[in-house]
């Protein structure tokens, strides 16, 4: 047995709880028998009440797990992956609702895996599909303004190209039209 006093004035003696289940309080419920607990909710918990949270959470089995960090990374590469797919392969429609599906995913995975007793972390996976969503929009926004700019320039040449062929062509016309004005003003005689 360890007080909490004893605790306050020697830290070390935590080390001798390491690896073993450790049950706070005693049955009296008094003033100085309270701790603050993430159930509590900002409220002092007697002891009486941590020990009975802490059987029914053993009896129960209800412990929580980290998610495996190589099926984290896993999921963020998949959600990354089918964000980018949707940008490479798809028209704007089907991207759009890749891109919410694949944003709504990585919300509804971490709450799925809490509801299973894993804490799988919200930020890796919002991430990746919120940079994977920009990567894509970035290259199609640089695709379609190279292709714009491909079809301009062949605009600008086939106009360049009409223009010479008008120009020329009018050469031979001026010069036909000013002969038939000149036999037409002067009409030859016999």
């Amino acid at each position: 047995r360890v007080s909490v006093a004893q605790l306050d004035r020697d830290p070390a003696l935590a080390t001798r709880f390491a690896g073993k289940v450790v049950f706070a309080g005693v049955t009296a419920q008094t003033v100085s028998d309270r701790w603050m607990t993430p159930y509590s909710n900002t409220i002092p918990m007697p002891g009486i009440e941590l020990n009975a949270n802490a059987w029914e959470t053993i009896d129960r089995r209800m412990f929580l797990t980290d998610a495996p960090l190589a099926t984290v990374a896993l999921v963020c590469l998949l959600l990354a992956a089918a964000t980018v797919s949707a940008f490479l392969i798809t028209r704007t429609t089907f991207t759009n609702a890749v891109v919410l599906a694949a944003l709504a995913g990585s919300q509804a995975i971490p709450v799925i895996a809490f509801a299973q007793g894993t804490v799988w972390p919200w930020m890796p996976g919002t991430l990746a599909a919120i940079l994977a969503t920009a990567a894509g929009a970035a290259w199609r926004h640089l695709r379609v303004r190279g292709r714009l700019e491909t079809a301009e320039r062949e605009k600008t040449r086939y106009q360049q190209s009409m223009q010479f062929a008008i120009h020329e062509l009018r050469t031979p016309l001026t010069a036909i039209q000013g002969s038939s004005e000149l036999i037409s003003r002067y009409a030859s005689m016999p």
